[in-house]
């Protein structure tokens, strides 16, 4: 499908690149790290003519602990970085609905004079009023009627 009007993804990755890229070093950061503390060891013992003692064989799994305390540290990081945005208030009077109907509902009927909104330029979860510019400088008031 052709994309036209003013709708175009802008984010490469789909999060803005402030947090896209700190996310992707951090993944691989602790992938690396996950991948080089924790191996695979495997003992076989051997007689002076090669022979195996298959009874005396041991697996285990080993693990270099500064790497997995690092690990845990980058991790833990890594997820209090992503819960950071989330407490940060919204710039504008987003209505959250969550699991709503009614809520979901209203978002998904636009009003009469929200017109071409598919070719136009919009922010998610936002609308103008009539002759309103810019909805994430808005307070409330214009939405509840109070002048």
């Amino acid at each position: 499908m052709h994309r036209r009007g003013a709708q175009r993804s802008f984010y490469f990755l789909s999060l803005p690149y402030r947090y896209s890229v700190p996310l992707l070093l951090s993944y691989t950061i602790l992938h690396w790290q996950v991948s080089q503390a924790l191996f695979y060891v495997r003992v076989n013992l051997y007689d002076g003519k090669s022979n195996t003692f298959p009874r005396l064989t041991s697996t285990h799994i080993g693990g270099h602990q500064l790497l997995l305390i690092c690990a845990i540290i980058v991790g833990s990081l890594t997820v209090i970085t992503l819960l950071g945005p989330s407490v940060k208030p919204f710039r504008s009077v987003i209505p959250l609905a969550g699991s709503c109907s009614a809520g979901i509902s209203a978002a998904c009927h636009p009003p009469e004079y929200d017109v071409d909104a598919a070719t136009e330029h919009i922010i998610w979860g936002q609308i103008c009023l009539p002759g309103q510019r810019n909805p994430s400088t808005n307070s409330l008031s214009p939405l509840l009627g109070a002048g």
